[in-house]
Formats: structure tokens, C-alpha cells, sequence
């Protein structure tokens, strides 16, 4: 259905992994496709592929220029795509260049002259790859590559680092990975070189309980704590930041003991009109949004509530600010080739299915596009 009140509409880009699933090849049919919210109405219109490139499955869009980053998670050597945002909303493929490992699952913009980073994670390899822009948004040079050794004791998953994201620190001069595969949040730093910036490797800044396997981060409003997911031990670790180090305050399971294999995937900070925060995970086993309310204080977690998606597999999820205090919650459920929306009010916190959905080939990523 189209939505019936196109001034309350937004534009979503969908990323998507291969249809045959994750772990086959990349570039058979695949790519990015285009949705609209009604805001009003929780309604999605009819998803079209706007682009084919190869496994996007995660999707940056440049703060102000009109540019679209996106990964192609392939092994065994990633790439990215850059991609040129026109008028009515579409997609031309302009550059591809490669993310300097395997598996890209993550990317991250910092700016800097003349034009900033791009960080990839590669998951498959644990390297962290860093492309140079140039003032255009456009890669320069090849991408280069921040190695990294080490496991875990998961035989089946941390036989080796697995770079799963990067999360730029208040200030922009740190930036942290989440490292799955060897139970660590890595710290590189931002040096000036040749006029540029660039990142160097600079030692852990937390090093978390055997078998967690960190996968996301986000940083508290206050710049003194961040909330860090763990995939293996489905928890959401609360941190406080010094600037170096991180230190554990409290962490807290994501999913309910009877659930098996619940594998969290992502998380979402989201502060609310009355001046709380509020923190969603996406739960995959179950096919949940485990809701919580984050003390104002940086002190502890409260659960509020779990809530189905919809979908199988919540791989991704955006927050969308609906105005008057709601919240619509757009959800990537890849295994049943659907994305669901769910509603927030500032009655209940907690997420409450909608009907709208839209139908879209193993969906992977959701991001509502900024409109620049």
C-alpha cells in the first residue's frame, strides 16, 4: 500500500544478503532496495530494488553530501560500494573499493580533512580496513589494513579475531572494535599524517569475560558510558568510559533462559521526550526486541519488556522518530524475507507489532535516509 500522507513519509534503504542466504556466494541478484514509511500509519509501500551490487549488508549514508556506503560481505576479499544518491531516491553504483580483508560487517564514517575515513570491521579475517576520502566523499588509494591476532575459548567462533564493528569514541579521536573472536574492545587511535588522518593500533580498551563475544557498541548521551552487545553470551554489557580503558558497571541477559541459541544482533539507544533512555536489542533465536530503560546516571539497566517482531531472524532494525513522542521501530527479519514495523508510544515503552511490512529478499539492514 502507498502511503496516504506522503509529507509524513520516509524514505528506507534496504541492504540484503544473497537470496540463497549468508555464506553464499555474493553478486547472484542481490542488492539495495527502497521502501516508504508512513509515519501516520505504520504502513510500508511496496519494496523495489533500486541497485544490484554484491551483499550489502550494512549501510552508511554520508552526513551531508549525497552518498551511500555500503559493504559487500563476501569472502574471501571484501569490497565496498559507493553509490551516488539522486533525485527520487536512487541509487548509481560509483565506486568498489576493497574493505583490506574478509567478510565487511560494519562500517563507520570519521571526519577529517580533506574528506575523513571510512572504517570497515571484516569479520571474516578480524582486520579493521581504513579508506581515505577526498572532499567529494570518494575513496582515494587503496584501503589499508589493521591486522589483529588472538582467540577465544569458542572453538566454532572465536578460532581467530572477527572484527564485528567500529564505534567512534566522544571526540573522534579513538575509535573501539568490538572483536567477537577475541573477547576484546580494541582501541585505535587517530593521528595526523601527511595532512590526513590515520588510525593506528592502540592496544584494548576492555577485555570481557571468556565466550562473550562482543558484537556491537553505542555510547551513552554523556560521552561516559557505552553499551556493548555480546553475540556468544547474549548480554548487554553496561560500561563506563575513561577514555582509555572501559570498566564494567553491570551486564545483563538480552533474552529469556528458556530461549536457545538467542544470538543478539543489534542494539539501539534511543533517548526519549521526557528526558529518559531508552535501549533495544534485537534478539535473532527468538525473533525479539528485548526492550530496556538505562539508568539517567549511567548506573544500571532495568528490563522492561520483550516484544515479537514479526520476523525470523531480526538481523537489523532502525529507530524512526514519528513525531509527538513515537517511535516506529523498522525490523530486518532475514530468513523470512520480511520487514515489520513496530510502534512506540510514550504510554508503553514497550514495542507493539504494527501490520505494515513490506516483502524484500533476506533483508539485512535497515536505514532511513537523511534527506541531504
Amino acid at each position: 500500500m502507498t502511503p496516504a500522507h506522503p509529507d509524513h513519509s520516509r524514505t528506507l534503504w534496504i541492504g540484503t544478503f544473497p537470496v540463497a542466504g549468508i555464506g553464499t556466494p555474493a553478486g547472484l541478484g542481490e542488492g539495495i532496495w527502497r521502501t516508504e514509511l508512513d509515519t501516520d500509519s505504520g504502513l510500508l509501500s511496496p519494496a523495489v530494488q533500486v541497485c544490484e551490487v554484491p551483499a550489502p549488508s550494512f549501510l552508511v549514508r554520508h552526513p551531508h553530501l549525497p552518498l551511500l556506503y555500503a559493504t559487500a560481505e563476501a569472502e574471501p576479499e571484501g569490497a565496498l560500494t559507493v553509490l551516488g544518491v539522486g533525485d527520487g531516491a536512487t541509487l548509481t553504483p560509483l565506486d568498489e573499493p576493497g574493505s583490506a580483508g574478509a567478510a565487511p560487517t560494519h562500517l563507520a564514517l570519521l571526519p577529517g580533512l580533506p574528506g575523513g575515513l571510512l572504517v570497515t570491521s571484516n569479520y571474516g579475517d578480524g582486520t579493521v580496513g581504513v579508506a581515505h576520502l577526498d572532499p567529494h566523499g570518494r575513496p582515494v588509494g587503496a584501503t589499508s589494513a589493521l591486522r589483529h591476532t588472538g582467540h577465544g575459548p569458542r572453538t566454532d567462533r572465536q578460532e581467530g579475531s572477527h572484527a564485528h564493528s567500529a564505534t567512534v569514541a566522544p571526540g573522534a579521536g579513538t575509535v573501539l572494535v568490538c572483536d567477537l573472536g577475541t573477547d576484546e574492545l580494541r582501541r585505535l587511535r587517530v593521528v595526523e599524517g601527511g595532512g590526513s588522518p590515520q588510525l593506528v593500533e592502540d592496544g584494548v580498551a576492555f577485555r570481557f569475560t571468556p565466550g562473550s563475544g562482543p558484537r556491537h557498541a553505542a555510547f551513552l548521551p554523556d560521552g561516559r558510558h557505552l553499551l556493548v552487545v555480546t553475540e556468544l553470551s547474549a548480554e548487554v554489557v553496561l560500561q563506563e568510559w575513561g577514555g582509555k580503558e572501559a570498566h564494567e558497571v553491570t551486564r545483563v541477559p538480552v533474552a529469556d533462559r528458556s530461549d536457545d541459541a538467542p544470538l543478539p544482533s543489534h542494539l539501539v539507544l534511543s533517548p526519549q521526550p521526557d528526558g529518559t533512555l531508552l535501549l533495544d536489542v534485537a534478539v535473532r533465536g527468538p525473533g525479539s526486541l528485548a526492550t530496556f530503560r538505562v539508568s539517567s546516571d549511567g548506573s544500571g539497566l532495568e528490563l522492561l519488556g520483550r516484544a515479537w517482531t514479526g520476523t525470523s531472524w531480526p538481523r537489523h532494525f532502525a529507530v524512526v522518530d514519528a513525531g509527538d513522542g513515537r517511535s516506529l521501530l523498522v525490523v530486518a527479519g532475514e530468513t523470512d524475507s520480511l520487514v515489520r514495523v513496530l510502534e512506540r508510544t510514550p504510554q508503553n515503552p514497550r514495542p507493539r507489532l504494527l501490520e505494515g511490512s513490506a516483502q524484500v529478499p533476506s533483508p539485512a539492514f535497515v536505514l532511513e535516509d537523511s534527506g541531504v
